[in-house]
This record gives structure tokens, C-alpha cells and sequence, in this order.
């Protein structure tokens, strides 16, 4: 079950989605410029916006659960560590997440 959860969720991140939408870290990165306006900060990185859109699926899953939310997540999880790796070399590295989740906080006022 979990091998089939990780191979629908690679399937929807880099074709599905892909096909549908484009470039996924261009579209993370154009989100995080728009959330970035809305609170009034710099924009929020591609890899932080991967992150909050599968906790919200993890939100979501955590009343009723249902497989697309998980596959969702796991989507979200695998292109934020896409894009770290593109981007500054930190996929898969313990604690990279530290100073991007900092950042955030700091950014919003938390």
C-alpha cells in the first residue's frame, strides 16, 4: 500500500500535474510571491509553500481519511525537496529545513 501511495504521488508531482499546470517550482515560486503580498512580507520560498500545501493535506486527512489528501502530501513533500535540491543543494540533508521554517516565522511575525 505504501509503495502504490508513493508511486501515484510521483506520478501526480512529475506528470499529471506536470502536464496540467507546468513547471512546478515556477508555479510554487509564483504562489509564494502572491502569499508574500497577502501578509505584507517577502515572498515565501517554493520549498516553505510545498510544505504548508501538504500540511493542509495532512489537516485535511486528519478528519476523514482520504487517499487523495495522502497522495497529495506525499506530492507536495517529494517537489519541496525538489526544489531545495535545485535550488540551494539541501535535499535529503538533516536540518535544512531549520533556516527556511525561521525565515517564515520570522517574516509573519511568529
Amino acid at each position: 500500500m505504501t509503495a502504490r501511495l508513493g508511486a501515484d504521488a510521483a506520478r501526480m508531482a512529475y506528470h499529471d500535474r506536470q502536464a496540467d499546470y507546468g513547471d512546478a517550482s515556477g508555479n510554487l515560486a509564483a504562489i509564494g510571491a502572491v502569499w508574500g503580498e497577502l501578509l505584507g512580507t517577502d515572498p515565501v520560498p517554493a520549498d516553505m509553500v510545498a510544505l504548508m500545501l501538504a500540511g493542509m493535506k495532512l489537516v485535511r486527512a486528519t478528519g476523514r481519511i482520504n487517499r487523495d489528501d495522502l497522495v497529495d502530501a506525499c506530492a507536495y513533500l517529494m517537489l519541496a525537496d525538489d526544489v531545495r535540491e535545485e535550488h540551494d543543494g539541501t535535499a535529503g540533508t538533516a536540518g535544512a529545513d531549520a533556516g527556511h521554517t525561521d525565515g517564515v516565522a520570522r517574516r509573519i511575525g511568529r
